[in-house]
């Protein structure tokens, strides 16, 4: 009898997102803005959540299942992204992209893929974005964080004016990644 409570608690609790919720301590303020699931299209392109501060917008995707420990498989997928941002930019989606910086970080003990991006938009805007990949829990995390003022979920431009101005620095982005790390593990 109690099994199927606790299967059902489970599935409340996922429906409504335990384990996600405003990230802030350290070096981040970033305010849960919603979850979009993908898994009705494809069972593997599985779902994201979107978190902005003042200054930027961050994306934390979930995907695809796959062996934890198999980091060759990380550096293809990886290798696949930045190859689709340049794909975008050929396309004339964006109208420039730069890789400024491209290696391995580790934090809060896993180890991640990163790069540092411009991205010029058409209309001349330039966008700095950091992309971090890694296994978790046997499937693919990402998270892409830019600069700017955040985005609508619909890609239109949020009406109210940011009167902050700086850039995303490491040590931010990093620190949103590892408070989520942190709850992720407990989930």
């Amino acid at each position: 009898m109690k099994k199927p409570l606790i299967i059902f608690l489970i599935s409340i609790f996922s429906f409504f997102g335990v384990g996600y919720g405003d990230v802030s301590g350290g070096n981040s303020a970033f305010k849960y803005i919603g979850k979009d699931d993908y898994t009705s299209q494809n069972p593997n392109l599985g779902y994201s959540y979107r978190y902005e501060a003042e200054n930027a917008w961050a994306d934390e995707y979930h995907y695809f299942k796959v062996k934890d420990g198999n980091f060759a498989v990380v550096n293809g997928h990886f290798n696949s992204i930045l190859e689709s941002f340049k794909l975008a930019v050929q396309r004339k989606i964006y109208k420039n992209l730069e890789v400024i910086e491209r290696g391995e970080r580790t934090i809060d003990g896993v180890k991640f893929l990163y790069a540092k991006l411009l991205i010029t938009q058409n209309g001349g805007k330039v966008e700095e974005s950091y992309l971090y990949l890694t296994i978790f829990n046997g499937e693919f995390l990402k998270y892409r964080f830019t600069s700017g003022k955040p985005m609508r979920r619909d890609g239109a431009a949020r009406q109210q004016e940011s009167s902050a101005k700086k850039q995303l620095t490491v040590e931010e982005v990093e620190g949103f990644i590892k408070l989520r790390l942190a709850k992720l593990k407990k989930v």
